[in-house]
């Protein structure tokens, strides 16, 4: 009697022991999403406008976030950022705008002293409010940045 009670309380124990390991596995570990602090844009000679990284709370790579703009009030799609120095092309009504990622501390990571460039052949829209978004990959917004050109 007692060596059975001991079984099934070892095949308890097993069967939780391996619920738990196999939730690791599949769930992967929880990440935090970061929030991203994002300098006051600066409109460039070119017509282009700078945006600086000011801060990050978590420190992790540029490939996990998305970039998307609003201009007036259409907002654009989302477009994954892939490496540094790369232009993305972001579709907003119509209109293609180039988002650049630099990472200026060659980390891999997207943290303070990073910046975005924002362009478009031909320049910006003149007197347009626009707005930067800076997407985590659940595509919630980490960070914005808001200018009138």
């Amino acid at each position: 009697m007692v060596i059975v009670v001991v079984v099934i309380v070892v095949a308890i124990a097993l069967s939780a022991l391996l619920a738990v390991m196999l939730a690791g596995i599949f769930m992967g570990p929880q990440i935090t999403r970061p929030a991203v602090a994002l300098g006051t844009p600066v409109t460039l000679p070119d017509g282009s406008v700078r945006i600086d990284v000011v801060s990050a709370s978590q420190r992790y790579p540029g490939g996990v976030y998305s970039a998307n703009l609003e201009v007036a009030s259409t907002v654009g799609a989302p477009v994954d950022i892939e490496e540094s120095g790369v232009p993305l092309s972001v579709l907003v009504g119509g209109q293609a705008y180039n988002v650049t990622w630099t990472d200026l501390g060659r980390s891999v990571f997207l943290d303070a002293g990073d910046r975005f460039t924002v362009s478009r052949a031909g320049g910006l829209p003149a007197a347009t409010n626009m707005t930067f978004y800076l997407l985590w990959a659940d595509e919630s917004i980490v960070g914005t940045a808001t200018w009138r050109t």
